[in-house]
């Protein structure tokens, strides 16, 4: 009969494993560098094609993206270019839109909505102000009931569902994660408008009479893919109530859409004051007030 031993003449005691301790301080950082080189080469490398492919004419750059020799960084069709499309969309609506109305965004699909929006929430974020965004084609998986999918007191949140048109007694019990993507799409927009909403006054707060309250700049809720998901009726029913619930509450809504058939139907349902703006793929960018001439920004 065998031993252990026998059967393993090698112990553990004689093998010497291979530790990190053992690896040089420095050998595994210069690796990774090297490997990181490798990796912006080649996506510099396929970008220059895919760029040839579709015609398109780069001025001559190092694949690791330093300029030739001997030319001027602060020199070149970019180096005045200014702030991007997205950047001016954002500015052009934290300027013009208005405390308690609905502001569109519209435009075809990759000019930028998106970005915009993000870097309007951005701007808004980094100046401290209230600032909710929705994106109604993000799915969900929340699995509570549609009547406790939020934290809020139950009168509140019930108001609030039913302005987002999810007052039915059939849907409370239902998950949130059952609720079909319209549903799902007005279930978010309802939770941002409670986030965003007044609360209610305290009941024994009292203040100076000499006191006056500090203005506060207004709320804003940003909502891409505004109706995406919803057919022209319900659309135009939740942007009635949208622009109901603004103009009580101060909040100011900035949505954005690519449906050009839904547009005139929003605008019927705004009021005059609105602002709108669309974006071009190639004309840049249009900012059109209802009772004023248009005025068309190049890119």
């Amino acid at each position: 009969m065998t031993t252990p031993s026998a059967r393993h003449p090698t112990s553990s005691s004689h093998v010497t494993p291979r530790t990190h301790a053992s690896v040089r301080p420095g050998h595994r950082a210069r690796r990774r560098s090297r490997r990181r080189v490798a990796l912006s080469t080649r996506i510099a490398r396929r970008l220059l094609r895919a760029a040839a492919t579709l015609g398109i004419q780069l001025p001559p750059r190092d694949p690791l993206g330093s300029p030739p020799p001997g030319a001027d960084p602060a020199s070149g069709p970019l180096a005045d270019a200014g702030p991007s499309l997205p950047d001016r969309v954002a500015r052009e609506l934290d300027d013009h839109a208005l405390p308690g109305v609905i502001s569109l965004l519209s435009g075809p699909s990759g000019v930028g909505k998106s970005r915009a929006l993000r870097a309007l929430h951005a701007r808004l974020r980094a100046r401290r102000h209230r600032v909710a965004i929705v994106h109604m084609l993000r799915p969900s998986r929340d699995r509570r009931p549609l009547a406790c999918a939020s934290s809020e007191r139950l009168d509140r949140w019930l108001a609030q569902l039913a302005r987002a048109g999810l007052a039915d007694a059939a849907l409370l019990p239902v998950r949130a994660r059952d609720l079909s993507d319209g549903q799902h799409a007005r279930l978010l927009v309802a939770r941002a408008m409670l986030r965003l909403a007044p609360s209610p006054p305290a009941r024994h707060a009292a203040r100076p009479i000499d006191s006056q309250p500090s203005p506060l700049p207004p709320p804003t809720l940003i909502i891409d893919e505004y109706a995406s998901t919803l057919d022209l009726l319900t659309a135009r029913l939740l942007t009635i109530s949208l622009s109901r619930w603004a103009r009580r509450s101060g909040v100011r809504i900035i949505v954005a859409s690519a449906r050009d058939e839904l547009i005139p139907a929003l605008r019927r349902d705004l009021p005059a004051a609105h602002l709108h703006i669309r974006m071009l793929s190639h004309a840049g960018l249009i900012s059109a007030e209802p009772q004023q001439a248009a005025a068309e920004i190049n890119p």
